[in-house]
């Protein structure tokens, strides 16, 4: 859908007016929900975000020529509330069956128009300012899951030079980093703007919640008060680096998440005070002192709009996510 000048100028302002900020993470991406490129062993995807009533289907859809295809799985949009963290949605055992190395998906919300169980000749692929209310991803197929999410509906704030990431995944021991990001918005950003690594937090095979990354003093010395960030998955040997470990990767992608940080005090790094021993990078956190297990880690200090639901608040964020995605679009177009 083509927009004018006017059109394009009076959405950026009304942006501007309700976020208030530069850096709008989550809502940026795309409208409805949002999922990153992962690995995965039986066919589950997991999703950073969704936000959804419950009378939609979240759909997952085969990508054809870069528009969403075939319907290989669908579930129920939540009915606890409007938006969700850390939801998920599986490929149909015969669609993912015939999964094989690395595959392009598409999971879209459908709205119900009616009638029993999901029809995807009924009910309709939802859209926001004429794309799909939905993420395109990449999926490789492997022995062992491994996704990380950090997203919310907007950035999250940092006091202490550190960062939450909410969850990750790793199918073998390995390592979750922190990398600057060079993009104006996350709506603009790609993967060869991912820059050096700027904290790092060693872990276990197995699931992670809530886990704190310290970043380094000399990043935090420079950073500005709202920027961008990415959390990766890497796996390699015993310490980190370039020469010893590398990104896990979904089809040549890597396993990362874009997401805002606000620090309210900027450049201020006299609170984050990393502690490795001395066999360690000054800028690793050993999987034990960030509490490693295979089920969780140490509880996040940083502060943000994540959460597993929404109130009032987000009738609020809805109209920002909104606002934010279209102009998002115009940005591309």
């Amino acid at each position: 859908m083509e927009r004018t000048p006017a059109t394009a100028t009076a959405l950026s302002v009304a942006v501007v007016a309700l976020l208030c900020v530069a850096v709008v993470p989550a809502a940026a991406h795309v409208s409805g929900l949002e999922a990153d490129d992962q690995r995965s062993a039986d066919g589950t995807l997991h999703l950073e975000w969704e936000f959804a009533d419950a009378g939609s289907w979240v759909v997952v859809r085969a990508d054809d020529g870069g528009e969403p295809g075939e319907v290989l799985g669908y579930r129920r949009a939540t009915d606890e509330t409007a938006f969700r963290t850390g939801t998920t949605v599986a490929v149909d055992d015969g669609a993912w069956s015939e999964v094989a190395g690395s595959r392009e998906l598409w999971v879209v919300l459908h709205s119900e128009a009616g009638g029993e169980g999901f029809d995807p000749e009924e009910d309709p692929m939802e859209t926001a300012f004429g794309e799909p209310a939905g993420s395109r991803l990449t999926v490789e197929r492997a022995a062992g899951a491994t996704t990380v999410a950090a997203q919310g509906f907007g950035a999250q704030t940092s006091t202490d030079g550190t960062v939450a990431v909410r969850r990750a995944e790793l199918a073998e021991d390995g390592y979750l980093a922190v990398h600057a990001v060079d993009a104006d918005s996350s709506a603009s950003a790609g993967d060869e703007d991912i820059g050096e690594a700027v904290g790092v937090v060693e872990l276990s095979a197995g699931v992670h919640d809530d886990i704190t990354v310290e970043l380094d003093d000399g990043y935090l010395s420079g950073a500005e008060s709202e920027t961008l960030l990415a959390a990766v998955v890497h796996a390699g040997g015993d310490e980190f680096g370039a020469d010893a470990t590398a990104p896990v990767t979904a089809g040549g992608a890597p396993v990362s998440t874009i997401f805002g940080v606000e620090f309210r005090t900027a450049g201020a790094a006299a609170t984050a005070t990393p502690t490795p021993t001395p066999a360690e990078s000054s800028l690793v956190t050993t999987a034990a002192d960030a509490g490693g297990s295979s089920t969780a880690t140490s509880t996040a200090t940083a502060t943000g709009t994540d959460g597993d639901g929404a109130g009032v608040g987000a009738v609020w964020a809805a109209v920002a996510v909104a606002l934010a995605t279209g102009l998002a679009v115009l940005r591309r177009r």
